[in-house]
């Protein structure tokens, strides 16, 4: 999997301090875009942070964007084919399962939803998704609904052992 840049860096804040930042960035970039007109750069920034939000469809207009401006520009390049094939979804789960095996439930929701957001029939995710909100007091009827939709998604008997004793807690 090839690495995709937006151009922050966000050291020191945690996963949901970045998620505000990256929701900033898009208010801020979207009220400048008036500005930006034919700057490669800027679109393929925009696009990024789309793309990290969720938000496929305009990513892809954005990198679309800047590759008219300039057709060799190779980071829109990459980051185009990385939205097309999934990759942002590969990214998101993969840093949802590491935080969630390190312990950061919390961050583990945020790139997990964004997973999810992107491709929405990803029963990994929902199984991955519904263990992290387990953790949280109050949030177990959420927890349920992503497990069950994974069942649905991928029927196994395991997941369904998981969702009966997930149901028996919560009564």
């Amino acid at each position: 999997m090839s690495q995709i840049t937006i151009g922050l860096e966000l050291p020191g804040i945690d996963n949901l301090q970045e998620e505000n930042v990256v929701r900033e960035l898009l208010r801020t970039m979207r009220g400048v875009r008036a500005y930006c007109c034919g700057e490669k750069d800027k679109h393929t920034d925009l696009g990024s942070a789309l793309a990290r939000s969720g938000r496929l469809p305009e990513a892809i207009e954005e990198f679309q964007t800047a590759l008219r401006l300039d057709p060799a520009y190779e980071e829109a390049r990459r980051n185009l084919a990385e939205a097309q094939s999934g990759g942002w979804t590969e990214t998101h789960s993969s840093r949802g399962i590491a935080l969630l095996r390190a312990g950061d439930s919390s961050g583990a929701i945020v790139e997990l939803e964004a997973a999810l957001r992107i491709e929405p029939n990803d029963a990994d995710a929902e199984i991955n998704l519904g263990v992290a909100l387990s953790g949280f007091p109050g949030r177990l009827p959420g927890a349920l609904r992503h497990l069950e939709e994974a069942g649905r998604l991928r029927p196994d008997p395991e997941l369904q052992r998981a969702i009966a004793h997930l149901r028996t807690e919560q009564q």
